[in-house]
């Protein structure tokens, strides 16, 4: 990643689509340290009194590395599998439960 950022007006769609996609891979990126943001949000879940958190994902049934790195990141800081669903959003792309204990 470079220190300088270039604004571009692009009308194209496809272009405008490819350039979003990038984007979007990159935020955890840009936003830092996404194990220190987790971690903020860890801590508000234990001061509201809760003993899991339960996020859900693409199952890695789908070979697609964006979410490869997803799960990796989930399993980094404790989230374990539960069950993949493919009645959640369809048998296409299968959900995958992880969940991790708090207390």
């Amino acid at each position: 990643m470079t220190d300088s950022m270039q604004v571009v007006w692009i009308e194209d769609a496809d272009k405008k689509a490819d350039c979003t996609k990038k984007i979007l891979e990159k935020l955890p990126e840009w936003f830092g340290n996404e194990q220190a943001l987790y971690d903020m949000a860890e801590k508000y879940f234990v001061c509201q009194g809760c003993k899991y958190v339960i996020v859900k994902t693409l199952s890695d049934i789908v070979d697609f590395e964006p979410y490869a790195r997803t799960r990796k990141f989930y399993k980094s800081v404790g989230f374990e599998p539960l069950i993949t669903l493919t009645e959640m959003w369809d048998e296409e792309n299968p959900c995958l439960i992880m969940v991790k204990q708090l207390v």
